[in-house]
């Protein structure tokens, strides 16, 4: 630990100190507390909307169990059966058989507190609609007898939202109960007996029950019931959104039907603790916190200030040269203050080595890149004058041999290709451009060999807009034609292919040439990996060690290159330069800022 300490600035170690001694003590303390607090309040909480739930399910099951009593009874009734099932010859015998089966108490006052009508429906044509009964040849396509087929019960309740041709807001959303009553006559004639429940009243009596917990009763995804206050009663039924918020639920079964009521959480009990005894809270952790921390503050201003003023103004010295301190800003007589006296004496003796040995290097190295840049200006006389001269010879030797008008054409696609060259005014430029100048060339030898030369041209859409040094691919594509071409009496090809093969970028250019000799070969290819100026200066095949060097300059020496040739077959030749060292964008070095740097070096 003592070395941990020995590794943090002094202003952390305050802060730990204050981390570890007060804050985390604190908080630790007060997690334990609210913690305890919030498990308590969250258990009765829990109780209560379990509670809640249990009450809201005995409500609507109490309900039901009335309803299933009262379709109970009107199953068991065997003389009421024989009534339904019977069929009449005159509506008269049906009105006579009418009037003594509704002597029976029970149908007259067969409703109870929860149910609001009751309908018995029989599948007999003698039964005449009125009262209690009707028939079911009208019902089967409504809502309610299509569901009750679906659920393929006896009993079974039923949730439906009911709308067209009814006057009553509150009648459009129905809770029912059908039994089907077959009990003596199971064969004969289809009977149901449908119970309505009072909807009204089971809203009510579940919005009586803690409306504090918001309770939802749902049929899947559709709210049945709640107890909190709706005003769509007349709308079909919610859907429930507050599964994310669900503190307890709990099924309800009615006779196969399962119900699941949702008790949500109420508001977070810390939250509603803060608010309200927020000011209180403020003023603890005023007390509690705040009051260490100034006396930290004023701590670490005695102490650490200076020392991160001494450290600011070391981080700020991104040069090589270093800042003093103001004379100022030292205060005091302790170490800090020697400390900073010290640096100040630092800086002085730093300058006078700066002076006599760091200028003076880079004073070399300025020197070496203006000799580097002067270089290259060198090269860029010595590519334009070679290749016109070559391309005039073709125009002079084509007005000679043919005798034709076509030399305005020629000289004016030379005049094109040499605008080109005098446009770049960069050493770097993107492979297309390197490219299209190599199309007018190659259109250019077509002037003057005719179907002799024939070429190809890929390029991968990737390389398009790489940078190369310019006149590098059209250097080793004139050496084709001139040397390889020229001297052959049959038809060539000269291929031009670049494309990336492993980190690379291949520049690859191959001719049906005369070709060279083992030994030539070998020769060529060792001075395009030693290629220099000096080299150039002792003449030779100057366009392709000019290509060469300028290449390995660019690429720090990482430029590889294959040479293949079969004397009568051709020539390739392959240069793989490396992906990371293709510059991103191009490179402008003017000829006046070259030609300054090497008649002035600094």
């Amino acid at each position: 630990m003592r070395q941990y300490l020995l590794q943090m600035k002094l202003k952390k170690r305050l802060q730990l100190l204050y981390i570890i001694c007060i804050l985390l003590p604190l908080f630790l303390t007060d997690a334990i507390v609210l913690g305890i607090l919030v498990r308590q309040e969250n258990a009765a909480a829990g109780h209560e909307r379990q509670s809640t739930v249990s009450s809201i399910a005995y409500s609507i099951t109490r309900a039901f169990e009335g309803a299933a009593s009262t379709a109970n009874q009107v199953y068991l009734d065997r003389q009421l059966e024989e009534f339904l099932t019977k069929d009449y010859e005159e509506p008269y015998d049906y009105y006579e058989a009418y009037i003594g089966i509704m002597k029976h108490s029970y149908l007259e006052k067969m409703e109870n507190f929860a149910i609001q009508n009751v309908t018995i429906y029989v599948d007999n044509d003698t039964v005449i609609n009125g009262g209690r009964f009707a028939s079911l040849d009208m019902e089967r396509s409504r809502e309610w007898y299509l569901a009750y087929k679906d659920t393929e019960r006896d009993m079974a309740p039923l949730f439906l939202y009911e709308s067209a041709g009814r006057t009553s807001i509150e009648a459009q959303r129905k809770i029912m109960l059908v039994k089907k009553l077959n009990r003596y006559h199971s064969q004969e004639k289809e009977m149901l007996v449908k119970l309505e429940l009072d909807y009204n009243r089971l809203v009510r009596d579940v919005q009586s029950i803690n409306a504090n917990i918001p309770v939802y009763v749902c049929s899947g995804d559709d709210v049945i019931l709640t107890n909190q206050s709706s005003k769509a009663q007349g709308k079909p039924f919610e859907k429930f959104a507050f599964a994310d918020r669900t503190g307890y639920q709990e099924t309800i079964n009615l006779y196969g039907t399962e119900l699941t009521a949702y008790a949500l959480k109420g508001d977070n009990f810390l939250q509603k603790m803060l608010q309200d005894h927020g000011i209180l809270f403020a003023l603890l952790i005023l007390l509690n916190i705040g009051l260490p921390y100034v006396m930290v503050k004023q701590i670490e201003h005695s102490v650490t200030g200076r020392i991160a003023a001494l450290e600011a103004i070391i981080q700020s010295n991104e040069t090589e040269e270093l800042s003093r301190i103001d004379e100022a800003q030292i205060i005091g007589n302790d170490e800090i203050s020697s400390l900073m006296h010290s640096y100040n004496r630092m800086v002085d003796t730093n300058e006078e080595l700066r002076q006599t040995l760091y200028i003076n290097r880079m004073r070399t190295q300025e020197n070496k890149i203006a000799k580097q840049k002067a270089e290259l200006l060198a090269l860029y006389s010595q590519i334009n004058p070679h290749f016109l001269f070559n391309a005039l010879e073709s125009i002079r030797m084509h007005s000679v041999i043919r005798h034709e008008d076509e030399t305005a054409d020629m000289v004016g696609r030379l005049a094109g290709l040499q605008r080109q060259y005098v446009n770049w005014g960069e050493d770097r430029i993107r492979i297309g451009e390197e490219i299209e100048f190599i199309t007018s060339y190659l259109e250019l030898q077509k002037y003057r060999f005719g179907d002799r030369i024939n070429y190809t041209i890929e390029v991968e859409p990737s390389c398009a807009d790489l940078i190369i040094p310019k006149l590098t691919v059209v250097t080793f594509v004139e050496n084709a034609c001139v040397h390889g071409l020229e001297a052959k009496s049959g038809k060539g090809w000269v291929f031009i292919r670049v494309y990336e093969k492993d980190d690379s970028v291949c520049i690859e250019v191959e001719d049906t040439g005369c070709g060279m000799s083992r030994e030539e070969t070998e020769e060529i290819l060792k001075k395009m990996y030693a290629s220099n100026l000096e080299m150039l200066l002792q003449g030779g095949r100057v366009g392709i060690l000019n290509a060469c060097l300028r290449l390995n300059l660019m690429t720090e020496g990482r430029t590889k290159y294959s040479l293949e040739s079969e004397e009568g077959i051709g020539t390739i030749i392959q240069i793989y330069i490396p992906v990371e060292k293709i510059p991103e964008q191009e490179l402008h070095v003017s000829t006046e800022e070259v030609r300054e740097k090497s008649e002035n070096p600094v």
